[in-house]
């Protein structure tokens, strides 16, 4: 779908409301950082705190999405192996669940899920 994003989180809340989030456009192939989710109505997060551009992002393809946090740092969100945020400020209040989702109601799949304790 137009617009679909792969997303991946820790922290998070089961409304996807709260929490530290990270997801990767197919496309306009841009990413997002943010506390809390796409909405389902637009598709993208209210509250960004990172945002930029990626190579291309193509639908049908399997790609490598990551997200690492400690305590108020990104340590590292990065797709196929490419660090696209790296030390970024967070927030610490958050706790929660890790989470992997879309921002719409679309199927997407995810192979080889992995989740470590970092820090």
């Amino acid at each position: 779908p137009k617009g679909a994003a792969g997303c991946v989180a820790t922290r998070s809340d089961q409304m996807w409301s709260n929490g530290i989030v990270f997801c990767v456009y197919t496309s306009n192939n841009t990413w997002t950082l943010s506390i809390g989710g796409p909405l389902q109505s637009s598709g993208f997060p209210l509250r960004i705190v990172q945002q930029g551009s990626t190579s291309s992002v193509a639908p049908g393809v399997w790609h490598s999405i990551s997200l690492t946090t400690v305590d108020d740092l990104i340590v590292d969100a990065s797709l196929n192996g490419h660090s696209l945020a790296n030390g970024v400020s967070i927030r610490n209040i958050d706790t929660g669940f890790a989470a992997f989702g879309t921002n719409g109601w679309f199927a997407v799949e995810y192979d080889d899920v992995v989740i470590d304790q970092a820090g």
